[in-house]
This record gives structure tokens, sequence and C-alpha cells, in this order.
């Protein structure tokens, strides 16, 4: 059966890519590590957003779009975790290797923009990777600064560069690249993928996940386990804490684990800083850590634009909420619980 579904799977890719003509673009990729599943094709073309399903087959994988500009084309699994970036247009066949788990290690042939994109990552995955926000986007700056004449410019500060608190210098850096290597409609596609994934992600359900907790050991979030659960996620800023943590407080008062649950969610540097900064707290609430920060797995697939951030969720793991307010969170289940 496998060797029927592999010579099916041939075929399909020579059909495809004999066919095709300046009407349409071609990506064929090997995804390591991926098996056979399905996988998601989303880019911006023609006014909209347009996402497509393919299937990966021991790996390898094809797919035909149309884009009459060049737009930027994200590759994911099907619950929404980012497998890899590229850029195409009609006419164009891109041929990636991409690794399940490592955006990082990849690799593009079909144009110019994509093998930059490829080797750029490979060659910074390390700084790319890490949870030092300011040494990541340091090192887009720089780049851009000495490429104000590149289209990858501005590639590279529209899908690496971290905006969140950081909104008026990236806007700054993208201003300084030149017109014609800043096309309006790859900001305009870009910003249009980035609402429709988030939107997509808001309406996901929040499947179970395993976190570290105080006691160094590991636990699983269920949402099923009470009406009502906060994940609450936040770094190593103290001033923030001080007016999270009283409000936590307040909400697990009196109340039941079956009623609420809230899960502290820390994604400080290491756990001796997480340790160290949540050592008062008095807390009769789950903390605990997650390593590589919005990246670790499983919260990954949460989009977490900022820190803080905060997502309630009912039992069915429906997510009620997302968003920045601890007061808001207050409010809601205030009124969830006591309706």
């Amino acid at each position: 059966m496998k060797k029927i579904c592999l010579f099916f799977s041939l075929i399909l890719s020579v059909l495809l890519f004999s066919c095709g003509d300046s009407t349409e673009f071609r990506i064929a990729g090997v995804i390591n590590g991926m098996g056979t599943q399905n996988i998601k094709i989303i880019y911006y073309a023609n006014g909209a957003v347009r996402e497509s399903r393919a299937i990966v087959i021991d790996g390898k994988f094809s797919v035909v779009g149309n884009a009459p500009e060049p737009t930027l084309v994200e590759i994911q699994t099907t619950n929404g975790v980012l497998l890899g970036h590229l850029m195409v247009e009609n006419g164009e066949t891109v041929e990636c290797k991409l690794e399940n788990g490592n955006r990082y290690k990849a690799s593009f042939e079909g144009n110019e923009v994509s093998e930059k994109w490829g080797k750029f990552l490979t060659d910074n995955s390390t700084v790319l990777s890490s949870d030092n926000i300011d040494l990541r986007n340091d090192l887009i700056a720089q780049y851009v600064s000495k490429h104000k004449e590149e289209l990858f410019s501005t590639v590279l500060m529209l899908t690496e560069y971290y905006c969140p608190n950081n909104e008026r210098t990236a806007d700054s850096i993208l201003r300084a690249i030149s017109e014609h290597a800043r096309p309006h409609s790859l900001v305009e596609g870009h910003e249009a993928m980035f609402a429709h994934v988030n939107s997509a992600t808001a309406h996901n359900n929040i499947l179970p996940m395993k976190i570290y907790c105080k006691d160094d050991s590991l636990m699983t979030y269920n949402p099923a386990l009470s009406s009502y659960s906060v994940l609450g996620f936040t770094d190593d800023d103290k001033s923030a804490r001080d007016s999270i943590v009283p409000q936590f407080k307040k909400l697990s008062k009196g109340k039941k684990s079956r009623q609420l649950k809230i899960f502290d969610v820390s994604l400080a540097t290491d756990t001796s800083t997480w340790k160290r900064i949540t050592r008062k707290d008095s807390a009769n609430w789950v903390q605990c850590w997650a390593l590589g920060s919005v990246r670790a797995k499983g919260i990954d697939r949460l989009s977490i634009p900022r820190l803080p951030y905060f997502i309630v969720v009912d039992s069915t793991g429906k997510q009620l909420y997302r968003g920045s307010s601890i007061m808001r969170v207050s409010q809601m289940l205030d009124t969830q619980i006591n309706k």
C-alpha cells in the first residue's frame, strides 16, 4: 500500500509540475521528520488570503497556487504550527527543504529572495531561536541597515522582527527600506495573512499540554478539568507581576478547582529567574515555566503576541478572552461564575 501511495504521489507531482505555466506557481518540498500527514499552505493573492491543504507523504509534498505578484507563503501544520516561509510568484518553481520542529533549518531554490531567506535562517539560527528578543531584533536591524535596496530586507522585517512593544522602532526600520524594495502589495498581504492566522488561532479550541511546575514536576493542563481556566503568560518584568499577582489572589479566593483553575505560566529566560521573581507570591494557583518562551511545545499553538498576555478558556477548550488586561479577565470571570 505504501508503494502505491508513493507511486501516485510521484505521478501527481509530475503532472503538477509539467502542466504549470506563467499563470501559477509551484512549490515542491521535503519536510524531514514529518512522515505522512496534511499541512496548510497560506498566502495572499488577488486581494485575499488564500488557504489550501496539501498532503505530505513520507516527508514529501507538492502544491500549485496563483499569485500574480510576489507573495509570502506560510507552510503550517494543520493545528497552526509554522514549518517555514518562502516567497514565490506565478511562473516560479521553488524547491524547499524544511525540518519539522525547527523552522530555522531551511533551504530554498527557485528565486533569490527565498534562497537568501533560507541561508539567513540557517546561518543565524542560534540567535533567531533564542529567547533574547533584543539580540534577535538587533541582528535583523543591522542586516536591514546595510541592505536597504533588497526586497529580502522587507521580508525579514515582516516575518522575523519581534514587534510587540517595539512597534515604533519596527516601523522606522521598515520605512527606511527603499520604496522599490518595500512594495505595498507585500506589506498589505502580510498584514492580511497575520490577521487571518491570528483569527484562526483565536477560534481554535485549546488542547491539553504538558507544563513544568514549581515542584520540578510535569503536569498536563486540561481545560476539561474545570469550568473555567486562565492561562496567564508573563516574563521577568517585576512591575507587571506586581499588578497581576493581586488579581490572581482575588480570582482564586474561595473558588474550588472545579470552578476555576489559574495557570501562571512564566516565559522568563531560565528557571532560576522564574523562581526568584515568584518566591514571595504565596500562590494558591498553579505556577509553571515554559522552556522556549512563546515557541515552547504546546504554547507555540497559541500565537502569544506580547507579554503579559491572558487567555480565558471554558471546559470545552473554547477561548472566551485573549488579551493583555488582567482586569478584563477578572470582570469576565466574575460575570461568568456568578451568573
